[in-house]
């Protein structure tokens, strides 16, 4: 209970993931104006709807790296594997495809 809380740099993540670094809700505030500006309406829609759907696997990244990190990790010396299992199944499997 006297560990220092876990962060988002703590969770063990590739770096091409960008799981630690804090980036905008949306899409535009990270663009030069201009940039914006030349679009139409629609590209400006689907720029917002992809970066919406990679911040969306960024943050299901995030809450599996919590997951192994804060919580399986942790529970490993009060449980055995097999009821580590039960609790998290595929827990293992899932944040390898998502984060490799």
């Amino acid at each position: 209970m006297n560990e220092a809380p876990i962060g988002p740099q703590d969770l063990g993540a590739e770096p091409i993931l960008g799981v630690a670094i804090d980036e905008p809700d949306s899409w535009s505030p990270s663009v030069p104006k201009e940039v914006v500006k030349s679009l139409k309406d629609k590209q400006v829609k689907r720029q917002e709807h992809i970066y919406e759907f990679i911040m969306t696997e960024k943050h299901h990244c995030q809450t599996l790296l919590v997951m192994q990190k804060v919580f399986a990790d942790s529970l490993q010396r009060h449980f055995s594997q097999p009821s580590l299992d039960r609790m998290f199944p595929r827990l293992q499997e899932l944040t390898e495809l998502h984060t490799w």
